[in-house]
């Protein structure tokens, strides 16, 4: 099955699948930006082999007897968190072509086959792919109104999906809740992933927490599933409203804390680039899934191991690239907060994030942000 996805004309992206998941919304998370439209255009192709494949032929450099490298090539057969796997990485002229065989860990396989995939190779790729192109994928989450927009850049559990239901419930519009595209000249697009997992959240629970005092984990996790089995809903079916783009106006850091109390301070120029930057960088590190299981980090030891053999490539390059482009982006017209409150705030939707997400929106409406 060909799946063709279009970022905004900034990136096209193919999935070539032997077969679907159980769950759609979830091994299909960019399916709100599907295209029918088939005149070749494919930055980037992931393509799931239904059988093991080998080693493609020619000079290869082995490292540690499980990777290959070669001019734009990369092959690798690794293991973790339960899943095995087989990838290869190749430039094909202007695409960048992806193979893969494998299984995830646990209940992945079974529900979600080939978000593994996705979220291990496929995103730190289209990050690398579309910063040449003066647009930065960011880890934040992005909500506004009209034709402005703020981004919550944070670590995973710092609370964005939190904030971001909170502010959707006020009127705000989504650009995204886990990555957002942002231009170096200021105009984000949107970046939706897994878009009926967030309607279940705002259809059925008051905080981010899937398991409320009357369920028990098998039965919040029966009540999800069966929300998403429910026809295989498509896309448009979405209530919550969206924005295509928005021109950024302030970025808030997340700041969790152990105690203390809630408190909005302006953030320096000089330590939003890196605090934006290695939030990108962590992430290629812990990855994104689902799973129960762990599989982050393999694709940062990738890049590193091909960076050695290949310090001229694109991957190489990509944290000098990105790096140069936020310091673009960043200019005194964007106010840049920081944001601390204790953590266990995010436990309490009403006292606790509804008081945070009220005070971004006193900084934001005092900045005449958005």
């Amino acid at each position: 099955m060909m799946y063709r996805f279009s970022f905004h004309d900034l990136l096209h992206v193919c999935l070539d699948l032997p077969k679907d998941g159980l769950m759609k919304d979830l091994d299909l998370p960019f399916r709100c930006y599907e295209t029918s439209r088939e005149d070749g255009s494919c930055d980037l192709k992931l393509i799931v082999e239904p059988a093991p494949f080998g080693v493609s032929p020619g000079p290869l450099m082995a490292v540690d007897h499980r990777f290959y490298v070669g001019p734009d090539y990369f092959y690798c057969s690794d293991a973790g968190g339960g899943g095995r796997w087989q990838a290869a990485v190749q430039r094909q002229g202007a695409c960048v072509v992806v193979r893969f065989y494998g299984t995830a860990g646990g209940k992945d396989r079974y529900f979600y086959p080939h978000l593994l995939p996705q979220n291990l190779i496929l995103l730190p790729l289209m990050e690398i792919l579309l910063a040449p192109k003066n647009t930065l994928l960011l880890h934040a989450a992005a909500v506004g109104k009209d034709d402005r927009c703020f981004l919550l850049v944070g670590r995973g559990s710092a609370g964005k999906t939190s904030l971001v239901m909170n502010l959707l419930r006020r009127g705000y519009r989504l650009l995204g809740d886990e990555r957002v595209m942002v231009g170096i000249d200021g105009e984000a697009s949107s970046f939706l992933m897994h878009n009926l997992t967030l309607q279940y959240k705002l259809d059925h629970l008051s905080g981010e927490r899937f398991r409320d005092k009357e369920r028990t984990v098998w039965g919040a996790a029966a009540k999800y599933l069966g929300y998403l089995w429910q026809a295989y809903r498509d896309s448009s079916d979405i209530t919550f409203h969206t924005l295509t783009k928005a021109k950024l106006r302030a970025i808030f850091f997340l700041n969790p804390q152990l105690g203390g109390d809630i408190s909005l301070r302006p953030e320096s120029y000089e330590r939003a680039g890196p605090r934006i930057l290695l939030n990108n960088k962590a992430e290629w590190q812990k990855g994104y899934t689902f799973a129960v299981n762990n599989h982050g980090h393999y694709f940062s030891r990738y890049a590193d191991i091909l960076s050695f053999i290949d310090p001229q490539s694109a991957i190489a390059a990509h944290w000098q690239v990105m790096e140069e482009k936020i310091g673009r982006l960043l200019t005194d017209e964007i106010p840049l907060w920081d944001l601390a409150y204790p953590k266990n705030s995010l436990a309490d939707p009403l006292n606790g994030v509804d008081k945070i997400a009220g005070l971004i929106l006193e900084a934001v409406q005092n900045g005449e942000a958005v």
